[in-house]
């Protein structure tokens, strides 16, 4: 089975310089962002995930942890970056090796992303193109 979560930071200065960037670098103003880690991991029981959960993939006291989808609300637009397969992805392959050591089992297949959700870029900019088309390309 596939487990899936979600973690975002409390106080998510990610997401804040990321709405920094946007407004200095693109010249696209944006109400709000918000940016969580997803990941995606096979091949471990209930249990063990359970287990993992608040010391390999989040730390409780600065973590928000969402499990299998989080609730977003639907002014905000979202999407994920992820590595393509064959690229390495340090994240998950560290979040693995922690689970292995962990369960003293075999290792799990991790995945990760980081989803954004921008609310307030769906209009034109000065330029012309959508405001999120060049968020996306700015992010990606």
């Amino acid at each position: 089975m596939i487990y899936r979560i979600f973690v975002e930071k409390k106080d998510n200065l990610h997401a804040k310089k990321v709405k920094e960037d946007i407004r200095n670098l693109l010249k696209i103003s944006v109400d709000d962002v918000r940016s969580f880690i997803r990941y995606d991991a096979e091949g471990m029981t209930a249990e063990e995930f359970a287990s993992a959960v608040p010391c390999v993939f989040s730390e409780p006291p600065v973590d928000d942890v969402y499990l299998e989808k989080v609730e977003i609300d639907k002014s905000y637009s979202v999407f994920a970056v992820a590595y393509l397969t064959g690229q390495y992805d340090q994240r998950a392959d560290s979040a693995a090796q922690c689970v292995q050591l962990l369960t003293q089992k075999e290792r799990p297949l991790i995945k990760c992303a980081t989803v954004y959700a921008v609310k307030g870029a769906d209009v034109k900019s000065s330029s012309g193109c959508f405001s999120f088309s060049m968020i996306f390309s700015f992010l990606a």
